[in-house]
C-alpha cells in the first residue's frame, strides 16, 4: 500500500505537523477506508512494560465542552498495517519511540476541536494537547492532577522491565543442528527473581515463530495448555524450543548400525551442550535456577525432550513423555530424575516404550509408565489430568532431599498390564514384571482413571 493523506478539508486549521492516517478494513472485505486521527508520538528512558501504562485521549469542541473519550489507542501499524500485534501481555515498548493513533469522532468532523493525549501510568503521566497554540489546562481531564505533578516532582524510580516473552539463540559444533532457540515465557506480573523454577517444554513446531505464537496465547486446548496452565498457577518460566530431528524415530538406540549411531550421538551431545550452556546463560542473567527443571514434551519433542534429559540429567528433577517412537540409552547419572511415560497400545511406537521401560527399570530408574487401551498417536483429557497430577507431585517434592523415598516406600502399585491398582500392602498379587510404583493415592488414581475415549464421527 502507499503512503495516503487525508483530505485538507477534513482537518482543522494548523494540522499538518501532524500525521493523520488510520487504516481500517471495510466491511465488504475488498476496499480499504482511511479516516483522520491524531497521533501520540512515545519515547521512554527505560524499558517500560506496555500493559502497565494506558495512552488514552480526550477530544473538545470549539466551545472546550468534553465530546468523546479513547480509553486505548486505535490497533494500527502505520509502516505496515498488516502486520498482526504482538498481544499485549507480552510486548513492552523497547527505548524507542512508538506511535498511537486516535480516530476523530464523526461529530467532530468537519468543525474545529481540540484534543489532549495522554501516556503514563499509576505514578506519573505526561500530556499534549491540539492545536499547541491551545491550553492544557483550561480543559479538564482525570490525569490533569498526576500530569501536573509529573511537571513539578522528580522522576519516580522504577525498575527495568523485561519483556515475559524474550528468545536466547545458542549454537552448536554440528552442522545437523547447527543452532537452538530457547524461548522463555516469564509468569505474568512476576520478577525474575521471583520465579519459583522452569517449566521446560519441547514442540513440535515448524518454525520459532510458531513456538512463541503459543507461548503468546493464555488460553489453548490439548496437553501443551494443561502443562502451560500448570506452569502459570505456579510461578513458573517456560523454556520451550522445537524439536529438531537428527535420530531415526522408528529405532531404539541398541537396534542403530554402529556408523548411525555414532553420527546421532554426535549431533545430539552438541546440542545438548549448547542448550544446557543457553539454560545456564539464562539463568545467570535474570536469576532464574537452572536445575530442578521440569520437562515435557510428546510425540517427536517427547524424543528431543528425554534426550537431552539423558545428555544433561543434573539439570532436570522429573519429566513426562507422551507418545514417543523411539528410545535412547538409560544411563546412571538419570536415575535421580522422576520419569514418567505414556503411550497408546495402538501407536507405533507402543513396542519400542516398553522394551524400553523394563531397560530403564533395571537401569534403576524412578519410572512410571502407563499404555493406553484403545488409543494410538493421540491423547485424551484424562492423560492431561494425569500429567498435572504427576508435575505437581514432582513440584511439592523438588527441594525435599529425601524425596525418592516415595518411589521406594509407594502407598500404592499398579498392574501396568491391566490398569489395576492395590494398596502398597498388597503389591505381590501384581506380577513384578508388571507393577509399577504410585507414590500418593492421588496419583494412583488419576493413573488408573487414564482412558481412550474415540469421538465419534458425523
Amino acid at each position: 500500500m502507499g503512503t495516503w493523506v487525508v483530505p485538507e478539508e477534513l482537518l482543522p486549521e494548523n494540522s499538518k505537523s501532524w500525521r493523520t492516517l488510520l487504516t481500517r478494513f471495510a466491511p465488504d472485505g475488498k476496499a480499504w477506508e482511511f479516516k483522520p486521527c491524531v497521533e501520540m508520538e512515545v519515547e521512554t528512558r527505560e524499558d517500560i512494560r506496555r500493559d502497565k501504562t494506558y495512552a488514552r485521549a480526550y477530544f473538545f469542541n470549539e466551545r472546550d465542552e468534553h465530546v468523546f473519550t479513547y480509553s486505548e489507542p486505535s490497533l494500527v501499524h502505520l509502516l505496515n498495517p498488516w502486520k498482526q500485534l504482538t498481544p499485549k501481555q507480552y510486548s513492552v515498548i523497547i527505548k524507542k519511540k512508538e506511535r498511537y493513533f486516535f480516530e476523530l469522532p464523526a461529530e467532530l468532523k468537519d468543525k474545529k476541536w481540540k484534543c489532549i493525549v495522554v501516556f503514563g501510568d499509576e505514578n506519573e503521566a505526561k500530556a499534549a494537547i491540539y492545536p499547541t497554540t491551545a491550553s492544557m489546562f483550561a480543559l479538564g481531564f482525570p490525569e490533569k492532577a498526576l500530569v501536573e505533578k509529573f511537571r513539578m516532582s522528580k522522576r519516580v524510580e522504577r525498575e527495568v522491565a523485561i519483556d515475559p516473552l524474550f528468545e536466547h539463540v545458542v549454537t552448536t559444533r554440528n552442522a545437523d543442528i547447527p543452532q537452538i532457540t530457547l524461548i522463555v515465557r516469564l509468569p505474568m506480573d512476576v520478577k525474575p527473581s521471583e520465579v519459583k523454577g522452569i517449566m521446560a517444554i519441547c514442540l513440535v513446531a515448524n518454525s520459532v515463530d510458531a513456538v512463541k505464537l503459543e507461548l503468546q496465547k493464555k488460553e489453548m486446548s490439548g496437553d501443551f495448555g494443561a502443562v502451560l496452565q500448570f506452569a502459570d498457577r505456579n510461578n513458573l518460566a517456560v523454556l520451550a524450543w522445537a524439536s529438531r530431528r537428527v535420530w531415526n524415530s522408528s529405532l531404539n538406540h541398541d537396534e542403530l548400525e554402529p556408523v548411525e549411531a555414532r553420527k546421532i550421538n554426535a549431533a545430539l551431545d552438541a546440542a545438548a551442550d549448547a542448550w544446557s550452556g543457553g539454560v545456564t546463560e539464562i539463568a545467570k542473567k535474570y536469576g532464574i535456577p537452572s536445575n530442578g527443571i521440569m520437562l515435557w514434551g510428546d510425540s517427536a519433542a517427547a524424543q528431543w525432550a528425554h534426550r537431552i534429559a539423558l545428555r544433561k540429567p543434573e539439570h532436570f528433577t522429573a519429566l513426562h513423555i507422551h507418545m514417543p517412537s523411539s528410545f535412547d540409552k538409560p544411563v546412571p547419572e538419570a536415575t535421580n530424575i522422576w520419569w514418567s511415560l505414556t503411550i497408546g497400545e495402538y501407536d507405533v511406537g507402543f513396542e519400542n516404550s516398553r522394551k524400553w521401560y523394563e531397560e530403564a527399570k533395571k537401569a534403576g530408574f524412578r519410572i512410571i509408565y502407563r499404555p493406553v487401551p484403545d488409543m494410538a498417536h493421540e491423547s485424551d483429557p484424562t492423560v492431561r489430568e494425569y500429567t498435572v497430577g504427576f508435575f505437581e507431585l514432582a513440584l511439592k517434592h523438588r527441594d525435599d532431599p529425601n524425596r525418592n523415598d516415595i518411589f521406594l516406600n509407594p502407598e500404592y502399585y499398579g498392574n501396568y498390564s491391566n490398569q489395576d491398582v492395590v494398596p502398597a500392602a498388597e503389591k505381590e498379587n501384581i506380577p513384578a514384571e508388571f507393577r509399577i510404583s504410585l507414590p500418593t493415592k492421588e496419583l494412583a488414581e488419576l493413573w488408573k482413571n487414564m482412558k481412550f475415549t474415540r469421538k465419534e464421527e458425523n
